[in-house]
């Protein structure tokens, strides 16, 4: 009987003590001027309670008893309390009622206690987006954005480019909490509008859109005529039209046969057109912002006297330099007599006697000009001197005439490279210089290329001197090459030798991996760098300088002892740069494992529990 009352009254004491657990949450936020309930996880019950008392801090919210309800005088309106549970309610809530609120609530038989912090925070308002420039070009410019806004404990910046968010990536930055973003080589695509969403534990808000102004272009450079024919009549009118996706709108030029004309503008008019005016068309457009230039694809333009549809064509136009062209004509009717002419210079004339006819050929010409049955005309061992407009026209009928411009290219040949130097190291001051010549060739363009992707101008590249000269500063690794340099006309083209840069970097981008093992395995850490030359390398364990400079650790049957931080140095003697990264190694038994306490361990817990509740039941 002893046993069993002792027992008892431990029990009591025991629960006698016990304060709410989990009658409250841990904290409460709330918004400035809103309202906020304090809820308890009591379940109502039929019995109303003894008593229940709130306070903040040391300040008695209200109490609340059979005797009935007290409020202080400054809660007054502010507060409501829910009897069946002990909840209350908070309105019009200011940061000075931000601290720790207690609850004490008496059912019949014990206290329930319950403690919890209310954190106030003013809304998140006026949300703005400040802009770092406003003129930007297409992979020339970079841009940063910066997020602020009213309100306390901003705790997350979103940024969202239309609804899509922004994410980091190798050219886009989220810094400072995600309050800035910052897009490196912006591109196109980056126009926006860009909103930036701010939130902190009870709001958030947006700003207004921003849309930034990016220069690119011009791209898809397009050349259409108002009419898709093969041949056009003499005096008539030929339009054509040329576009481009260009921001600004572009410039444009037009050329023919390779030639600049006069005309600008995206329209070309040709009114009363002429058959010297025959040839090959194209548009150049220009971007005064980008600086950029591109030009379309060649549009075949013929012209032909109305009366007898004649034309002439040439067998290749451009011609080439050393070799024949023939001027054969699209006639049904051969002129009996008549006579071929560049500008205002005969060539030859012919007549028809009986049954041959007879060929005069200037001496200008004497050697390598002749015609056939047709009246074709032959020109050999061209020279680019032998380019201009050629007429035939016949004698007998004056109407019956024909003109073709001719152009004859001499075509690229012996093209070389060369640079100013050899070795440089990443990012320092200086440049490098490389040069392109050419031998011979007509209207020759060049063009640099690394690799197979063609260099283009940017704040750190400089084509010069019709793109012979190809400046490079603040070099970079990516900047090693091959450089080639390739010179074209429209007869040919022709690529130089390969000059390359010995780009001295890093070290950088160290990476290490440790993990965890087991003991008697054996570990092989690589510490890896990017870095020209190799880097020289050192590993250090628990501060300690091991003996080895290879970049490749191995430890073989490893033991616990082994555990702890492993450092990696590279060293680079030509950029005198170093880094470093570390790993830790963690060693584990081969057999460790969970275990179950024994079970005498088990009853000497529950002796030494129920010792310390008799202890202070008798107290």
């Amino acid at each position: 009987m002893e046993l069993v009352t002792l027992f008892c009254g431990i029990t009591v004491a025991f629960t006698g003590m016990v304060s709410g657990v989990g009658v409250l949450p841990d904290s409460v936020n709330a918004a400035v001027g809103g309202t906020v309930m304090f809820s308890t996880s009591l379940t109502p019950t039929q019995t109303p309670f003894i008593s229940i008392v709130w306070k903040f801090g040391d300040t008695n919210i209200i109490s609340s008893s059979s005797g009935g309800n007290f409020t202080a005088p400054e809660y007054e309106g502010r507060i409501t309390l829910f009897i069946s549970t002990g909840s209350l309610e908070l309105k019009n809530v200011a940061l000075s009622d931000t601290g720790e609120y207690r609850v004490s609530i008496l059912p019949a038989g014990f206290v329930q206690d319950g403690d919890t912090t209310l954190n106030v925070y003013e809304p998140v308002s006026n949300v703005r987006v400040t802009v770092s420039s406003s003129d930007l070009v297409e992979f020339n410019s970079s841009l940063t954005l910066s997020c602020s806004a009213d309100g306390t404990n901003l705790t997350t910046f979103l940024w969202l480019n239309g609804s899509t968010e922004v994410t980091a990536s190798d050219r886009v930055h989220l810094t400072d909490g995600g309050a800035t973003l910052t897009i490196d080589t912006v591109w196109r695509y980056d126009q926006g509008p860009f909103t930036c969403n701010v939130s902190n534990p009870v709001s958030s808000s947006t700003s207004v859109p921003t849309e930034l102004s990016i220069n690119y272009g011009p791209d898809d450079v397009s050349l259409r005529t108002s009419s898709s024919l093969d041949h056009y009549e003499e005096g008539s009118d030929v339009s054509l039209f040329c576009s481009a996706d260009s921001r600004p709108a572009a410039q444009f030029k037009w050329f023919l046969n390779g030639e600049l004309l006069s005309f600008t503008g995206a329209q070309l008019q040709l009114k009363n057109i002429q058959m010297s005016q025959s040839g090959n068309y194209s548009c150049q457009a220009f971007n005064s912002k980008t600086l950029r230039y591109t030009t379309s694809q060649p549009v075949r333009i013929s012209v032909l006297k109305a009366c007898n549809a004649l034309e002439i064509k040439p067998s290749a136009n451009p011609a080439v330099v050393g070799q024949s062209v023939t001027l054969s004509l699209s006639t049904s009717t051969t002129p009996s007599s008549g006579s071929w002419a560049v500008g205002e210079a005969l060539i030859l004339t012919w007549t028809r006697l009986g049954d041959q006819d007879q060929v005069a050929v200037f001496p200008s010409h004497l050697g390598r000009a002749s015609i056939d049955g047709s009246k074709a005309l032959t020109l050999s061992s061209l020279s680019v001197n032998d380019s201009g407009v050629y007429t035939m026209r016949s004698t007998v009928d004056p109407g019956l005439s024909a003109s073709v411009r001719l152009t004859v290219m001499e075509p690229v040949s012996n093209v070389t490279a060369n640079a100013s130097a050899s070795t440089l190291i990443e990012h320092k001051m200086g440049a490098v210089v490389a040069f392109c010549s050419v031998s011979s060739g007509s209207s020759v363009s060049l063009a640099w290329f690394n690799r197979s992707s063609e260099v283009t101008a940017s704040d750190r590249v400089q084509l010069t001197n019709g793109n012979s000269t190809l400046t490079i500063v603040n070099v970079s690794r990516y900047d090693q090459g091959p450089f080639t340099c390739s010179a074209f006309n429209p007869v040919s083209n022709a690529t130089s030798n390969a000059v390359f840069f010995t780009v001295y970097y890093g070290p950088d981008n160290m990476n290490l991996t440790l993990g965890s093992h087991t003991t008697g395995s054996n570990v092989t850490a690589v510490c890896a760098a990017e870095s020209n030359p190799p880097a020289q390398t050192h590993w250090v364990f628990n501060q300690q300088l091991l003996n080895t400079t290879d970049s490749i650790l191995e430890l073989y049957h490893v033991t616990k002892d082994q555990s702890g931080s492993y450092s990696c140095f590279a060293f680079n003697n030509e950029t005198n740069l170093s880094h470093n990264v570390t790993g830790y190694l963690e060693i584990k038994d081969a057999t460790s494992g969970s275990e179950q306490p024994p079970a005498d361990l088990w009853l000497l817990c529950v002796l030494c529990l129920a010792g310390v509740v008799f202890t202070f039941t008798n107290i």
